[in-house]
């Protein structure tokens, strides 16, 4: 069951890019085998697509030469996912990997740098410039040990063509000795390697653990399958530039200073959502920071504006219903009505209707004049002509910047 929840959380991120290759690390064989066959039933849609979308590769799989082959191909459609246990710790070269899961414990710090390493290659051409890592198991307390992250090696060339690899601590330098950084390729123009420590475990996936003597006990497997499961809290770690170091912060607040960071206040972020490519463009940055707004409407919330949900989470204030909005934009803006033909009032008086039964996506659609209750008014030809300059279009603007006009949101 624990694994269930696991899989449904992940695949609500994965569902943002089907096609993000991921590793998942998992205890040991079984455990990566629950972990595709969850992934498999939370994802039917995809599994349909390309029954490879999510596949086991450990030490024990049959196909595993052909797969990993696959998985390791950028420009391979599938697998996008692979579970594993420890056989894609080290050595395996994945420059498209997106997502690296930690579904298991990792107590050894190499170990845990053998498997953040496999996302830090870097492929432009599908426009991987990043990864992320998902933890279930608390494994990136790593990151605050001091020693994570030791000096750079660097290279210090004396001047006669050779050149000598000196750890960054040292003071190898002479007076008229150069400095400078390790090169991305070798002479032959081939990019250069650069070695692994070697990790304290053999490439595979035991299931066992390794012992002096034959006789040694089996491990107990501790199965834990009653009661319930859910999320209990989330948060995510994000880079402070000045230090270099990550920082935890709360969801919330991680959303909050995405969502401060397109607007200073709340006036500014309704200006900017009352046009449709505002709103395009602030759900476009807050996706690229792995925010899924839809994520942040509390269950049983469906007639609060997503404007509203984003001004709770970023200033605190009072989210209100769709119905309140257009109720407040009328009583605002009575006056402009009043002085608008019998046509104009109804158009306008429909299009707010549509607001807050289905939401401004609704409103905005080039298809409102073609559905109830805007169809019933006549033909978007008469529409047109019965309401003048600006016609239907000059209408839908009116409404978007009514709803989410200074006064409304103040």
């Amino acid at each position: 069951m624990r694994t269930d929840v696991a899989a449904q959380y992940l695949s609500r991120i994965l569902r943002r890019d089907p096609t993000a290759r991921t590793m998942v690390f998992c205890v040991d064989q079984t455990h990566a085998d629950d972990m595709r066959r969850a992934l498999v039933n939370a994802n039917p849609d995809l599994v349909a697509a390309d029954p490879e979308w999510v596949v086991r590769i450990v030490g024990a799989e049959e196909e595993k030469a052909r797969l990993l082959e696959a998985f390791s191909d950028p420009e391979s459609a599938s697998p996008v996912v692979a579970t594993t246990s420890r056989l894609l710790s080290t050595g395996v070269d994945v420059q498209d990997l997106k997502y690296v899961v930690l579904f298991r414990p990792v107590g050894s710090p190499v170990e845990f740098k053998q498997i953040i390493g496999r996302g830090t290659r870097l492929y432009p051409d599908k426009g991987k410039t990043s990864f992320e890592i998902i933890d279930f198991v608390g494994a990136t307390a790593h990151f605050a040990d001091p020693d994570f992250d030791g000096y750079p090696v660097r290279i210090i060339d004396d001047g006669d063509g050779s050149a000598e690899l000196v750890d960054g601590e040292e003071d190898a330098a002479g007076a008229g000795d150069q400095e400078r950084p390790l090169p991305d390729c070798a002479d032959d123009g081939m990019p250069g390697e650069v070695a692994e420590p070697e990790p304290p475990f053999e490439p595979g996936n035991p299931d066992e653990p390794e012992g002096d003597s034959g006789d040694q006990e089996p491990r107990a497997r501790y199965v834990v399958d009653e009661g319930s499961f859910y999320v209990v809290a989330e948060a995510v770690q994000v880079p402070d530039t000045p230090t270099g170091k990550l920082v935890l912060t709360e969801y919330g607040e991680f959303v909050s200073g995405q969502v401060k960071r397109l607007a200073p206040s709340p006036a500014a972020l309704a200006e900017r959502w009352s046009q449709a490519p505002g709103r395009a463009d602030v759900l476009a940055v807050l996706e690229s920071a792995g925010v899924d707004v839809a994520e942040l409407l509390p269950p049983g919330e469906v007639e609060v504006d997503v404007l509203d949900i984003l001004l709770q989470v970023a200033w605190n204030l009072p989210a209100r219903t769709r119905a309140e909005r257009a109720r407040r934009a009328v009583e605002e803006h009575r006056s402009d009505l009043e002085a608008r033909s019998d046509t104009a009032r109804a158009v306008l008086a429909a299009l707010l209707e549509r607001y807050v039964e289905e939401g401004i996506d609704e409103v905005t659609s080039p298809e409102v004049s073609l559905v109830p209750p805007l169809s019933e008014l006549g033909t978007p030809r008469q529409l047109a002509r019965e309401l003048g300059e600006g016609g239907l279009h000059g209408a839908v603007d009116d409404v978007q910047r009514w709803v989410y006009s200074t006064d409304v949101v103040a």
